[in-house]
């Protein structure tokens, strides 16, 4: 990966030569930023508030006769915290099924919804275990956790607003409340919060990941590494603190590195689709091609509503020369997410191979209209608009990229393509 293609905003690499006949470098998914940490913040155990214990005798997620829902509740709770977040939404169903839907069932299908990254159901039962319990500041976060999940931090932020104002020690609101600012472009009111989490919970890895993420984000990485190290000191079992130092590593150029963190979080979490996406971004990168279409055909068999997952398998096909198939993952990908910038560019790509330059303009100008400052865009245009014969739009879009670019060894590249193609 070149140090012009880690410095653009979504793009991979210049294409000169190399334009129609290589695919670039790979795009690691970025670390789940909106995602809840592991479940540091689950409400005790329904054991401790009824004295009753798991049966070991029921299968873990079979659905025992529990008319007071104790047993269900225990065992929710159980698998909740080894991460299955599936298996634990079975059981709280279950619960349901016993009897009426109590606080502490709403709760945690509200939760494990969340983490299943299904935030329209878990709002549901968000809403109705605040309603069922307006004083629980656990119920607030996560209905506000759930509100993250769907981009709208505002109303996250007036949830963990609430949870504080009910606990004014709650770290793990506080932790969170970093993040929703961090999302409204406050961030240093979000490291005040981050710090305010830490100061309450030392012991706080999942402050420590968060406030990791958003180092990251505004391109202080070497505070964010110290904390996504200090996460992991603090709990080896935390899954999505490897999965983040793993991101930073692969944007490092540290492929193996990366691998060796994103293999931990997936053993500590087979589930984690973050992982799974940023493992086979790192396996590209160390040419291992049957591992990251394992993890790609696993991420879109764990979720094949999410994005990722297609784009990385249909990345791994045109790095092995399959146009056919890498456009099909791609279009995929595109429809489920329109705006997901990294694959409309890879396909970009795929098509100027192919020379289909009236499909590649179109790519190009939804990447133009997001980035209109980002010069080798229009680089890419004009190679388009030279392969459709308009060599005067293909000129004045070369003049652009160069007038737009600063990196030299870029501007080399585009001047480069642009001789390549004739365009003087």
């Amino acid at each position: 990966m070149s140090e012009a293609s880690k410095q653009a905003p979504f793009l991979l690499v210049v294409i000169s030569a190399a334009l129609l006949g290589g695919c670039g470098a790979s795009v690691a998914p970025p670390a789940a930023t909106v995602a809840p940490p592991v479940a540091t913040a689950v409400p005790p155990a329904a054991a401790e508030a009824t004295g009753s214990t798991a049966d070991p005798t029921v299968g873990p997620t079979q659905c025992a006769s529990d008319p007071e829902g104790a047993w269900n509740l225990i065992n929710g709770r159980q698998w909740a915290d080894a991460l299955e977040w599936a298996k634990a939404l079975e059981v709280f169903e279950c619960a349901a099924e016993q009897g009426s839907v109590t606080f502490e069932v709403a709760e945690g299908r509200c939760y494990a919804l969340t983490m299943l990254r299904q935030p329209d159901r878990a709002l549901a039962d968000c809403n109705l275990a605040v309603e069922l319990d307006p004083s629980s500041a656990d119920a607030h976060v996560f209905r506000g956790l759930a509100h993250a999940s769907q981009g709208r931090a505002d109303l996250a932020l007036a949830d963990y607003d609430e949870a504080i104002r009910l606990d004014p020690d709650h770290a793990y609101a506080y932790a969170n409340r970093g993040n929703a600012y961090d999302e409204m472009g406050q961030f240093d009111r979000a490291l005040t919060e981050y710090q305010r989490a830490i100061e309450l919970d030392p012991e706080a890895s999942f402050a420590y990941r968060n406030r990791g993420v958003a180092y990251n984000r505004h391109g202080e990485t070497e505070l964010a590494l110290a904390d996504f190290s200090k996460a992991i000191e603090l709990d080896p079992t935390y899954p999505a603190a490897y999965a983040s130092r793993a991101d930073l590593r692969w944007q490092a150029g540290d492929v193996e590195g990366s691998l060796a963190d994103y293999d931990e979080a997936l053993r500590l979490d087979p589930s984690a689709y973050a992982a799974l996406t940023g493992r086979g971004s790192s396996r590209i990168d160390a040419k291992d091609f049957v591992g990251a279409t394992q993890d790609a055909e696993a991420a879109i068999a764990l979720d094949p509503t999410r994005a990722d997952g297609y784009y990385l398998r249909g990345l791994v096909a045109a790095y092995e020369g399959d146009d056919a198939a890498a456009l099909i993952d791609y279009d995929k990908a595109i429809a489920l997410q329109p705006d997901f910038l990294v694959a409309v560019s890879a396909r970009m790509r795929v098509y100027l191979r192919q020379g289909n330059g009236a499909e590649a303009i179109t790519d190009c100008e939804q990447l133009i209209a997001a980035e209109p400052g980002e010069g080798v865009l229009y680089a890419w245009r004009g190679a388009a608009r030279a392969m459709q014969g308009d060599e005067d739009g293909a000129r004045a879009d070369f003049d652009r990229a160069v007038a737009l670019t600063t990196d030299r060894d870029l501007l080399e590249d585009i001047k480069a393509m642009q001789r390549e193609f004739g365009i003087d």
